[in-house]
């Protein structure tokens, strides 16, 4: 298939919804971004510093102490973080626990080697609790329970429900909001030794010091186009991801391969 008149193409005149673009754009998207992002515009509408619209809707299930769907633009999590006692750890015996899991459905990963997705499933839940911890977003020294002789593992669970690119992104906000949401008791022993909730107080919340946000950005040709699609993301020579928080502070930076940015896109 080849599309006439593909080399004097006019992003302002295009018609996306035009069949024969359509059939254009899907076998050739790569010279359709090429052309687009000469005239700074990328095919779906926006520019390209501009990221998609994040949209949170908390607490969609009621068994997890609180879970979250997080959309931005078609890319969608699910995030539900469980909070349960736990054996104090004789290695950090004043500390709590926090494990982070990513799981990319089978609609997510289609495109993807089963290796792949593993090492990036892996690789996402590995730097999202790295930031959580060495900014110490959470002091995990304040959930141990005296009262109990245990501790409380925070377990969140990152579910990806629709892959259309920057999940790191997304991830990162789903797992902060999860965080956020979770009510749960505080835990006592009863008089048989047993390790109960206390139910005569009311449920608490994590103390969350600061909130890291996550902008991830990727190389194609000598432009740089923010919060990528996953067609986009195809075709970049390199991606990088910063994370700041709210209070303007560098928490991390993320890498997953690909050829160096240029200094002017770290500024």
């Amino acid at each position: 298939f080849r599309f006439e008149g593909a080399a004097t193409m006019n992003p302002a005149t295009m018609n996306l919804g035009n069949a024969e673009m359509q059939i254009f754009a899907t076998m050739h998207f790569k010279e359709l971004l090429r052309k687009f992002v000469e005239n700074n515009q990328r095919p779906d509408g926006r520019q390209l510093n501009q990221i998609r619209p994040v949209s949170i809707i908390p607490n969609p299930l009621a068994a997890p102490a609180g879970s979250v769907i997080v959309s931005m633009g078609s890319t969608r999590l699910l995030a539900a973080c469980k909070v349960e006692p736990a054996v104090l750890d004789t290695s950090a015996p004043t500390e709590g626990r926090l494990q982070i899991t990513c799981t990319l459905g089978a609609r997510a990963v289609d495109a993807l080697e089963a290796k792949k997705a593993r090492e990036r499933q892996q690789s996402i839940a590995a730097f999202i609790t790295k930031i959580l911890l060495s900014t110490k977003v959470l002091d995990l020294t304040e959930l141990v329970m005296p009262e109990a002789n245990c501790c409380l593992q925070l377990s969140v669970d990152i579910g990806c429900m629709s892959d259309d690119g920057n999940v790191l992104d997304a991830a990162l906000t789903a797992t902060l909001a999860a965080l956020r949401a979770a009510t749960f008791h505080t835990y006592m022993t009863d008089e048989s030794g047993k390790v109960v909730p206390r139910t005569d107080q009311p449920k608490t919340r994590l103390t969350l010091r600061h909130y890291p946000f996550s902008l991830s950005f990727g190389l194609f040709d000598n432009a740089i186009l923010h919060d990528c699609t996953h067609k986009e993301e195809q075709q970049l020579t390199g991606c990088l991801s910063m994370v700041y928080n709210n209070e303007g502070q560098l928490c991390g930076i993320y890498k997953p391969g690909g050829q160096a940015m240029p200094k002017e896109a770290m500024k």
